[in-house]
């Protein structure tokens, strides 16, 4: 690969530029397929639905795993409320931070490409990486771009970058130990990924953890001290506070239940044979296996041309190491999202090639502007050929707006399921109901949180679906019939936005 050392001063014009070319780039594509985007009527995604009705319980008083139950991280909450907060507590605004973030993490994997390659075939690399995750928006690896493992990646991109300037490929240390700063700095990213998504710390584990290793094998035995000093420092001064005020407001159990002792069993409960799951539609699978191939065509390249072999052997055993255990389980396509830290060394090598094979005939620039333009006119036409949500109401919608305006206070609960769309815009004064919503793997102890507050008439409005092509005729014993019993009648019936579920509208009698 075309190596550029770090000694060259960087051209702050052109680092603005393809920065702005990237930046622009996430805004459209995520303006035409972020749930948050002004686009839709309506936030259509289901996570994002419970994303949306937590971050507003939060400005009524209300928190995270203590009043409303959710399992993502509370750092979660607190980049959802920037947004919340930037558009006056409008959901775009919650788009707009979520643009905000995901720039952020391919303006990183930008500037680690700079790290090897020359600036204008770094950019083609980025829009590489950005293009293979985004094509067919909703059914590939970026999804909705307002996913918690889109922040988890952008904290790791920024990780990765630092890791790598500071590390021997960059030959600015010396002896190729790292300084305490950036160390500090690596372990404040570990923080926030550790209160986004715990799991994908066994980032760190593996990558810092190697080099801690590496420092007790050399016997730098005071090095290792003060960086673990430092490393460790920084993960508190973002974990610490969390704890503190949850221990303040009486919320600290709930915390640890909810988010570590909850998520240690949900993951487990899921166990598949990597990317078997039905959710891996066609065009994920291309982008992973396309990514994969370039990464290793890279690396054997390097072997071949000795290139810090020894060095990159590791990486490349510990990146190996690292996407076999974190997906052990069976994850959603976004998830893949996190992996993109090593998918930069398949794009660089892409890039490279391109602008070598080109040169004199078709620059870098030209280059990313056309993966740019195809980016956007594939977006463009997916967003009018299949849009997501149909671009006028539905009589169903009518009706659960009409049950709404004549009970502006109801509180709504979505009984053993998802967060559905649509009902969010009527939760105005809730939920008032802790547990609001299920996981697709619940516990006992949480249906039964949900039925004693139907059966005590706490809620006003049940949502219960059943899967599209179950009968939903009603029987001695059924969940619908259990509800009814309850006090309830059913007010609405109608097939979800995407064809899955058969959704009950159950209204508590007056």
């Amino acid at each position: 690969m075309n190596e550029k050392g770090p000694v060259n001063k960087p051209d702050r014009k052109i680092d603005i530029r393809n920065m702005a070319i990237i930046t622009f780039l996430v805004f459209v594509l995520t303006f035409l397929f972020c749930p948050y985007s002004p686009y839709f009527r309506y936030v259509y995604s289901y996570d994002e639905v419970c994303y949306k009705i937590v971050t507003e319980g939060i400005f009524r008083g209300k928190f995270p795993y203590r009043d409303l139950f959710d399992h993502k991280g509370p750092l979660t909450y607190v980049i959802f409320s920037l947004g919340y907060l930037l558009a006056g507590k409008n959901t775009w605004g919650m788009w707009v931070i979520s643009a905000i973030v995901d720039s952020l993490g391919f303006i990183f994997a930008y500037k680690t490409s700079c790290l090897r390659l020359k600036k204008n075939t770094a950019l083609l690399s980025a829009v590489f990486l950005l293009f293979m995750n985004s094509v067919l928006m909703n059914h590939n690896i970026l999804n909705t771009g307002s996913k918690p493992d889109g922040f988890v990646f952008t904290l790791l991109m920024i990780s990765a970058y630092i890791f790598t300037r500071e590390s021997f490929f960059s030959k600015k240390t010396t002896g190729h130990v790292i300084s305490l700063k950036p160390m500090f700095i690596i372990g404040l990213l570990c923080g926030g990924v550790f209160m986004i998504k715990l799991n994908a710390c066994f980032f760190y584990l593996a990558f810092v953890g190697c080099y801690f290793l590496w420092l007790l094998i050399r016997k730098k035995l005071a090095d290792f001290l003060k960086s673990c000093g430092a490393f460790l420092l920084g993960i508190a001064a973002v974990t610490v506070p969390f704890f503190i005020f949850y221990a303040a407001i009486g919320g600290l159990r709930d915390l640890i239940d909810i988010y570590f002792v909850f998520n240690s069993r949900y993951g487990s409960s899921f166990v598949r044979t990597f990317m078997s799951a039905g959710l891996f539609t066609w065009i994920c699978k291309v982008s992973l296996l396309t990514f994969v191939l370039l990464s290793v065509v890279a690396f054997i390249g390097d072997l071949i041309r000795r290139k810090n072999v020894l060095q990159k052997t590791v990486m490349f055993i510990l990146a190996v190491i690292v996407f076999v255990v974190l997906t052990a389980s069976p994850f959603y396509s976004y998830f893949f999202i996190v992996f993109s830290v090593f998918f930069v060394y398949g794009t660089d090598l892409l890039a490279d090639v391109l602008c070598r094979t080109f040169e004199g005939k078709i620059n870098s620039i030209v280059f990313s502007v056309i993966i740019l333009s195809v980016s956007i006119v594939f977006a463009i036409a997916e967003a009018f050929a299949s849009p997501v949500i149909p671009r006028t109401k539905r009589e169903y919608e009518t009706n659960i707006e009409s049950y709404a305006k004549e009970h502006p206070d109801a509180d709504y609960l979505f009984f053993a399921c998802v967060s559905l769309p649509v009902y969010d815009e009527y939760l105005t004064a809730g939920p008032e109901v802790r547990q609001f919503y299920s996981t697709n793997h619940y516990t006992d102890e949480m249906l039964l949180e949900q039925y004693d507050a139907v059966k005590s008439g706490e809620v006003d409005v049940v949502i219960y679906p059943t899967q599209k092509d179950e009968d939903p005729v009603e029987g001695e014993g059924s969940v619908i019939s259990l509800i009814k019993e309850c006090g309830y009648y059913e007010y609405q019936a109608y097939i979800s936005d995407d064809g899955v579920y058969y959704v009950h509208m159950l209204v508590r009698k007056e």
